[in-house]
């Protein structure tokens, strides 16, 4: 962050020098023949009278009178010759063309402003008059202080402007260190008005963080007790069958063992399925309502599809819909007493499609928690806990949603929602 102030200020104090040097450069040598041609009109006279005064006079006895006429200004005169260096060389042409006066702006140390002219004769001497007041240019000395100056106070500026921003980055880019040591409590300070958008979008990445960190830790404790449980059973009865005489006990075990080995096969798969979820994005594509449900009604033969609106089509992955569905109508079979109805309708722009059952139904206080992983509500039977987890999940990447509602009379109503396609 030093490095990034440091450059931003040795860069602003190199364009301020460019510019300077450029346009004091333009300044001194780019011609103002325009501004020198107001003082024709003003000087004019003055300058006519002086040059007859001396064209009077003998050249010898000039030098003499020009001291008498000097007397008489308040600003530089002077004879030069014809070619002389003190002439420009774009009057000296005028002057040549039969011009009475003539002017120009230029530059000699300590002489630099607009200038008058005018041929005593033909071809002989000049009267030269300038530089004339208000037209002076600075010398360079003057030009070194104002500079100089300027440059300090700009640079003082900046740096005043510059320092507070960059301590506050600076106290990002600590936050940003604390979190990558492993500090998921580190905050940027959003008070700063200059880092506030990045403060408060470092402060949002650093809570979804933190928050799936978290998570992942809480998945990684409840997956290791549920790998324990089946393991701890399995070893059980591997112990029980090193003195189980009887084959009819030994072929009970190994049941045991089968089983347990197929709710482990349940929950690696399950484990899959949700970490393929939290890391890819499902493809897209338009799906039929009718179609989806039919192969519903193939894989769980004991449900009853009563009542599937026409035309109901929505976009997303085939196969993890399907996995959603399935999911909710085996949870919907392993609680029913007698019967599971399938329904879909339109809403609005959404097909709803209802899944219910007459079993004893879920307590209103329980109906999100059971869409959280591992959560189980009842600890007989199959199932890992993670099977309406996965179906809220899908349902979140295809932009629906999914809840628990009570049914009528008795019973449980799980309601998958899903945009329907353009």
């Amino acid at each position: 962050m030093k490095r990034l102030f440091l450059r931003t200020f040795l860069g602003l104090c190199v364009i301020y020098l460019l510019a300077l040097t450029v346009g004091a450069r333009l300044l001194y040598h780019q011609p103002v023949t325009s501004h020198a041609d107001l003082f024709r009109p003003a000087y004019g006279p003055s300058v006519s009278l002086a040059r007859e005064r001396l064209a009077a006079v003998p050249p010898e006895q000039r030098r003499a009178e020009l001291e008498r006429v000097r007397a008489h200004f308040k600003y530089p005169l002077d004879i030069f010759s014809w070619d002389s260096d003190g002439i420009d060389s774009s009057a000296r042409e005028e002057l040549a063309g039969g011009a009475s006066l003539t002017s120009w702006f230029g530059y000699e140390p300590g002489k630099g402003g607009s200038f008058l002219a005018s041929a005593i004769e033909p071809h002989g001497d000049i009267l030269r008059f300038g530089p004339l007041p208000g037209s002076s240019m600075p010398t360079y000395p003057r030009w070194a202080s104002v500079v100089g100056g300027v440059g300090i106070t700009l640079a003082l500026g900046t740096w005043l402007l510059l320092w507070p921003i960059a301590k506050q980055f600076r106290a990002l880019e600590e936050a940003a260190r604390r979190l990558q040591s492993g500090d998921l409590r580190a905050r940027a300070n959003e008070a700063a008005a200059s880092t506030r958008p990045i403060a408060q979008a470092f402060n949002a990445m650093a809570e979804d963080l933190h928050r799936h960190i978290d998570a992942q830790r809480d998945l990684l404790r409840t997956v290791s007790h549920e790998l324990r449980t089946p393991l701890a059973r399995i070893r059980f009865a591997i112990d029980r069958l090193a003195t189980t005489e009887s084959a009819e006990a030994r072929a009970a075990q190994l049941d045991e063992i089968d089983g347990d080995l197929s709710e482990l096969d349940d929950l690696v798969d399950e484990l899959l399925t949700w970490s393929r979820l939290e890391t890819a994005a499902p493809p897209h594509e338009a799906l039929a309502v009718e179609s989806l449900l039919l192969d519903l009604e193939g894989a769980f033969p004991d449900i009853e599809l009563v009542d599937v609106a026409d035309g109901l089509q929505v976009r997303g992955d085939r196969r993890l819909l399907t996995r959603a569905l399935g999911n909710l109508a085996a949870n919907a079979l392993r609680y029913a007493r007698s019967r599971v109805v399938v329904r879909a309708l339109r809403a609005g722009d959404t097909a709803r499609i209802v899944i219910e059952d007459d079993g004893p139904g879920i307590p209103e206080p329980e109906r999100e928690r059971v869409f959280e992983p591992f959560v189980r509500l009842h600890s007989e039977g199959r199932g890992v806990g993670l099977g309406l987890a996965i179906v809220r999940r899908i349902a979140d990447q295809h932009g629906g949603s999914v809840r628990i509602e009570s049914a009528d009379p008795v019973g449980c109503r799980a309601i998958l929602e899903l945009p329907l396609a353009r």
